[in-house]
């Protein structure tokens, strides 16, 4: 997959993160997991996890390898 490709992955896997962050999970609802977790936790923990995960797939794949890679801010290189 290009690098375009994997930038466009990696901004609409931000916004869903965004949107998923700002979208209230319970309506005071109390209910419990597994027994012991309640739900706006395990949203919480799960939405960690995939903050997580977006961090290792930008640092591998979207990242630059080198800093030559960088274009330059007066676009003289």
């Amino acid at each position: 997959m290009s690098r375009a490709r994997h930038r466009l992955v990696a901004t609409g896997w931000t916004l869903a993160l965004l949107l998923a962050h700002l979208v209230p999970v319970t309506d005071g609802d109390s209910s419990i997991m597994w027994g012991f977790m309640p739900v706006e936790l395990a949203y919480r923990l799960a939405w960690m996890g995939c903050a997580m995960a977006l961090i290792l797939y930008i640092t591998v794949f979207v990242w630059p390898d080198e800093p030559a890679d960088i274009p330059a801010a007066g676009g003289e290189g």
